[in-house]
């Protein structure tokens, strides 16, 4: 991958985290694309879907097991990937470099799509009626 393709990557993570911290874009909980499990020992636990400028993009986290050489049991890995899919959801394109614009993307999608402030508004609203 060029660098010139990189550098605009991590503009476009810097782009999607700033709509969706302002409210401009809002990302979906949806199942993932099967592809992205299928013949795999990968797990995705989490994600997330949105639209922009036509463009379906989807955001998740993977977690993989990894193993050394010579050892029988491995460890667990985890990557956060930013995908674009076509529009029967096939994946045309994963990027998981600058993992932490991904990951402060991934916490900020997650965060909206469960509506963390909503949620603490009404229960803390709740506590000063009682």
């Amino acid at each position: 991958m060029s660098n010139e393709i990189k550098v605009k990557f991590e503009r476009l993570i810097l782009d999607l985290t700033r709509a969706t911290v302002e409210g401009d874009l809002d990302w979906k909980i949806r199942p993932p694309p099967d592809i992205l499990s299928a013949g795999t020992d990968d797990i995705v636990p989490a994600y997330y879907e949105t639209t922009l400028k036509g463009q379906t993009i989807g955001l998740f986290q993977r977690k993989y097991q990894t193993f050394s050489s010579g050892e029988y049991a491995g460890f667990w890995n985890q990557r956060i990937v930013l995908v674009f899919l076509d529009s029967t959801r096939r994946v045309i394109w994963e990027y998981s470099e600058s993992p932490s614009a991904l990951y402060n993307l991934f916490k900020v999608v997650r965060e909206s799509c469960a509506n963390v402030e909503g949620i603490l508004d009404e229960l803390l609203s709740v506590n000063k009626a009682d």
